[in-house]
């Protein structure tokens, strides 16, 4: 019979059959009875990427991910990631933690605001006119030669921005003794405000005021001495400290 196709050998016939061009033969199946194929050779798509092309897209793609060269500006290239679980690092500041600290700083802010608006954003301290810092000791000596019986010794005046804490001053007529003497502060030379008086007994003897003295800008410390006589050598010394106000 034409065209009619014979095997050489008869298969079982619950076996499928599968003709190679030549001969029948038994199709494959495994243990559940499912066909199984192997593709020998199959022709390429048009559009089909080889392995080797895929290892040259690997490669590029790697590449600018090392030198940081990839530009996902376009919307439809976004990378889009949905994070369910993120564990926290020990010591990481949480979302609720963040916005106390935004409020407790935003109280802080008000607060500056207020105080610089009312003029009191600066610390002041009660009585600052009247603290100061020491500067340096203060020693100070006056001689003056007598051409009068009654004598007055003054001091350099006080320089601007310090304050003198004087301690200790003491006045002397080397050649005779004080009657009696005066020792204190005077502003201008006109005025004069007295801290210690009295006498002294022996010449080059020393009468003496000890305490606190404060003198402010352009003050002078004076010595008032009585019983000169002419060309009588007399001596004020002053010690304590130059003192500068704190701002």
């Amino acid at each position: 019979m034409a065209n009619e196709i014979i095997p050489d050998s008869s298969p079982n016939p619950e076996s499928a059959l599968g003709y190679d061009g030549t001969d029948f033969r038994t199709l494959a199946v495994d243990t559940a009875g499912h066909t199984q194929v192997d593709i020998v050779t199959a022709a390429a798509d048009s559009g089909l990427a080889t392995e080797a092309r895929l290892y040259t897209i690997l490669t590029e793609l790697w590449k600018k991910i090392e030198r940081n060269d990839l530009s996902l500006e376009d919307v439809t290239k976004y990378l889009n990631v949905v994070v369910k679980v993120c564990a926290l690092p020990t010591g990481a500041a949480t979302s609720a933690k963040q916005d106390t600290m935004i409020t407790a700083l935003q109280l802080i802010d008000d607060l500056q605001g207020a105080l610089a608006s009312a003029g009191i954003d600066q610390l002041a301290v009660k009585g600052q006119d009247q603290l100061f810092g020491y500067k340096d000791r203060l020693l100070a000596r006056v001689h003056v030669v007598a051409d009068a019986a009654t004598m007055i010794l003054t001091s350099a005046a006080v320089a601007t921005g310090e304050v003198w804490e004087v301690t200790h001053v003491s006045i002397r007529n080397e050649q005779h003794s004080i009657p009696s003497g005066t020792i204190g502060i005077t502003p201008d030379e006109v005025v004069y405000h007295c801290f210690a008086s009295g006498t002294t007994a022996a010449a080059n003897g020393y009468f003496c005021f000890t305490g606190h003295m404060y003198l402010r800008t352009g003050d002078k410390v004076f010595a008032n001495i009585s019983g000169c006589t002419l060309n009588d050598d007399l001596y004020m010394d002053i010690n304590g400290y130059r003192m500068t106000k704190e701002t």
